[in-house]
């Protein structure tokens, strides 16, 4: 185990760090996003997009459909 020196005035990080990867908080209803990527990417979207829609009272639907060895997801804005 290895533990730090104190450290003084250190600025706390940003909690809304996940939010910036993905525009969620932009989309307007009706607005939808296309994320292409690997099994793994494209489930955190979806968990993303869940995780987002619950924090801040919206809904999101998700589409996945399979590509030449891609998965892809289509997140709509619904409410």
């Amino acid at each position: 185990m290895k533990i730090g020196q104190i450290e003084k005035d250190v600025e706390i990080q940003n909690k809304e760090h996940w939010n910036k990867k993905y525009p969620f908080k932009e989309m307007k209803i009706g607005d939808s996003i296309l994320i292409e990527g690997s099994y793994n990417d494209v489930k955190k979207a979806i968990s993303s997009a869940h995780y987002f829609a619950s924090k801040n009272k919206k809904k999101f639907r998700c589409v996945r459909t399979l590509g030449d060895g891609e998965d892809n997801v289509r997140i709509h804005r619904v409410c």
